[in-house]
């Protein structure tokens, strides 16, 4: 899935989703099965494997799907952030932050920058790290079901949260 969402990227343009369903379609065998599988739960938008996994989990865990590399505005018009994940109904941005942004100075305060600039606009921001995604019961689903919650979202059934 995540190799999917690499190829169709549309930056990339190295082929779109209809590519890659007709390639699996004329394989025919259990190979091209297993593709199908990993192209349903593909997007046009993830530019990463670990966003394309986190997406997943939040959207495995009853999450609504998320809109995937947003621009985001101010109210004057100037552009403060391009959002991993967004909610825009509810306000609730999701940032996957990989090593690089600690371990670089200039990139943390460009991030901090643009972390005040989200909020100052009256959104949410779930900052998520690798080790939100780790393990049998991930944190990141209840992280950002957490904001999307105190945002006003409410989910079909409460039990996955």
């Amino acid at each position: 899935m995540a190799a999917a969402d690499f190829l169709i990227l549309p930056d990339r343009q190295l082929c779109t989703l209809d590519d890659l369903w007709k390639e699996v379609q004329e394989m025919g065998d259990m190979r091209g099965r297993i593709l199908e599988r990993a192209l349903r739960l593909a997007r046009v938008g993830s530019e990463s494997p670990r966003e394309s996994k986190l997406r997943l989990l939040l959207v495995r865990s009853g999450l609504p799907e998320p809109e995937l590399n947003a621009d985001l505005f101010d109210r004057r018009g100037t552009f403060l952030a391009r959002l991993d994940m967004s909610y825009p109904q509810w306000k609730v941005a999701v940032e996957y932050d990989g090593r690089q942004h600690a371990s670089d100075p200039r990139q943390f305060e460009k991030d901090a920058d643009r972390w005040e600039g989200i909020r100052r606009e009256g959104w949410r921001l779930v900052r998520i790290l690798n080790h939100h995604m780790q393990g049998p019961t991930p944190e990141a689903p209840q992280l950002v079901g957490e904001a999307l919650w105190e945002a006003g979202w409410r989910p079909r059934t409460l039990a996955r949260l």
